[in-house]
């Protein structure tokens, strides 16, 4: 078995020859001590380092990007987020593929206890580059590392931090955010809803009161 290669920040490398396997996938994990959540995409980019369409963007919300040529696979052996990317399938304008990861909230990286991006082939990790919350101070997002093209396909171990967190970072590949939604959301749990209260039944007509009496009669003329 080939051993997996650790790289250090800034570090370029070549893909092995995959034979007739060009199906790679990509794992990001990233853990803390703190109780955080972190936002784990994919960026399909063009030449120009920009999001070649909203579809590009493989996270939460999109988890598969046109073709399948990227798709999210979820956690797995121990990684918070698998990409699976199908070399073969992804067209010459996808240039570069960028692993990001975005802290949410207000708590920056460097709360992270530790946190790799690796490459592996048929289920074995053969690169792998580790980081840590001591790599960052005030940075909200991190460019973990890259596939690109050159001369076929290559990795670089980025490592490079950002201070705005996902929506920003979106943003800087040209993308755009969705704005927060103005309609009330629906209740989680519609059985808790209060129901509204009965309108109140109308008031039945009064009964006719009883006929007035008749005048009293005249008294009786005196006798003359």
């Amino acid at each position: 078995m080939t051993p997996v290669t650790d790289l250090g920040r800034g570090q370029r490398v070549p893909l092995p020859d995959l034979g007739g396997n060009a199906v790679v996938d990509v794992g990001v994990d990233v853990s803390s001590a703190e109780n955080v959540a972190f936002d784990v995409c994919c960026f399909g980019v063009d030449g120009a380092g920009k999001l070649l369409a909203d579809e590009w963007l493989v996270f939460f919300n999109n988890p598969s990007a046109p073709a399948d040529a990227v798709r999210s696979v979820g956690p797995h052996g121990g990684d918070e987020q698998v990409f699976r990317i199908d070399l073969m399938a992804l067209p010459e304008e996808v240039a570069r593929l960028v692993f990001t990861v975005s802290i949410e909230g207000e708590a920056t990286m460097a709360a992270i206890a530790k946190g790799h991006v690796r490459v592996l082939a048929s289920g074995t990790p053969i690169l792998r580059y580790p980081y840590y919350g001591a790599d960052f101070t005030t940075e909200r997002s991190v460019v973990v590392g890259e596939l690109y093209r050159r001369e076929g396909w290559r990795f670089v171990a980025v490592g490079q931090g950002y201070e705005g967190g996902l929506a920003a970072l979106i943003a800087s590949f040209g993308g755009e955010v969705d704005a927060e939604p103005s309609a009330s959301p629906a209740p989680l749990n519609p059985d808790m809803v209060t129901p509204p209260e009965p309108l109140p039944e109308p008031l039945p007509e009064p009964l006719p009161g009883p006929p007035p009496a008749p005048p009293p009669a005249p008294p009786p003329a005196p006798p003359p």
